[in-house]
């Protein structure tokens, strides 16, 4: 038996919540991931033995994945910042941190929690480039 640990983030009543798109895309180029996917066994093959990049040889300059920004201000002015998702690509989440000030928050501790969406490696193998800001 397996168990899951939630914690719940209460943000409080809103005036307003901004979204920021760091970054939208699972990969660059289409034809070249299902290339991928079909060299490594086609769209039945486990997802997690594919060796994806940066931990595997294929296209590491095709990933990119999801990130964004929710900063959320209370009825009393307060400002939350939250981080959802990482990205894939640790080289390419640097650079869209750093395009969008998002390394600087983490350095200064703007950003206080970080909510992984789901398992998919689009969505949290970019986690190197969060934690090193």
């Amino acid at each position: 038996m397996s168990t899951t640990t939630q914690t719940l983030l209460d943000i409080g009543a809103l005036r307003r919540l901004t979204i920021r798109c760091i970054s939208e895309t699972g990969w660059f180029d289409t034809a070249t991931v299902f290339g991928d996917i079909k060299d490594a066994g086609g769209a039945e093959t486990d997802q997690y033995t594919i060796p994806w990049p940066p931990f595997g040889a294929l296209h590491p300059d095709n990933a990119a994945g999801f990130s964004a920004l929710l900063e959320a201000e209370a009825t009393d002015g307060t400002v939350r910042r939250l981080l959802f998702d990482t990205g894939w690509n640790p080289a390419w989440m640097d650079r869209r941190f750093a395009e969008e000030g998002i390394d600087e928050m983490l350095r200064q501790g703007q950003i206080e929690a970080l909510i992984i969406s789901h398992e998919h490696f689009d969505h949290f193998w970019g986690i190197g480039s969060t934690l090193q800001h």
